[in-house]
């Protein structure tokens, strides 16, 4: 029987649309969303989908004008002459052969465009399939469908690399916004398998 046959809908929810808004904050920067921060309206909305999770994050950084923000994105994540920390995950993942190639398209990349397919949904062209947003977004949809034994699996497939990521941001990121969404990305995942935990934990029980 699926776990998914026994949880609520409301946690998953909330849960998802955490993830959606957290992959705003790695895609490109755009108006809107510079707006939103600036008025508070990101802050507020992200931080009470979290304490619905009991899970805490830091108070969101100031955020300049959207060039300055632009300009933050491609040095912390596609720097070219300099130390960054691409929001690719198969930069980060070992391929079939065991070596790791720090290249832009391995099986998670190939993974995910299989997904894609599968759903009839086209990935954007400047992002590669498996872009840290639309991992965010994909698990998103996935707790959507109350499947949490699905987005465990997806977790376990496509997650496992975001502690490398958040200590690269660590050591080539120079703006604090991105340095908080990195902490934040960690903490939410962590939430979230840690509240899925305690779902798995309590079917269990039900059914001794």
């Amino acid at each position: 029987m699926s776990l998914a046959q026994h949880t609520e809908a409301r946690p998953a929810r909330t849960a998802a649309e955490l993830y959606v808004l957290l992959s705003r904050c790695f895609e490109h920067p755009n108006e809107a969303f510079v707006e939103s921060v600036h008025t508070g309206t990101f802050e507020e909305t992200i931080h009470s989908r979290a304490e619905q999770l009991d899970i805490d994050l830091p108070p969101v950084p100031e955020l300049a004008d959207l060039p300055t923000v632009r300009a933050a994105y491609r040095r912390s994540f596609e720097s070219y002459d300099g130390p960054s920390a691409p929001l690719v995950e198969s930069v980060y993942r070992e391929w079939h052969d065991g070596r790791e190639r720090g290249l832009l398209s391995g099986p998670p990349a190939h993974d995910m465009q299989r997904r894609y397919d599968a759903l009839n949904v086209d990935v954007p062209e400047q992002y590669q399939p498996d872009h840290l947003a639309l991992l965010l977004e994909y698990a998103s949809l996935v707790l959507e469908t109350g499947e949490l034994d699905a987005y465990e699996q997806f977790h376990r497939d496509h997650f496992a690399w975001l502690a490398e990521f958040h200590a690269r941001v660590d050591e080539t990121c120079d703006e604090p916004f991105y340095r908080w969404a990195t902490t934040a990305l960690v903490r939410t995942t962590e939430g979230v398998g840690e509240w899925i935990a305690r779902e798995t934990d309590d079917v269990e029980r039900g059914q001794r």
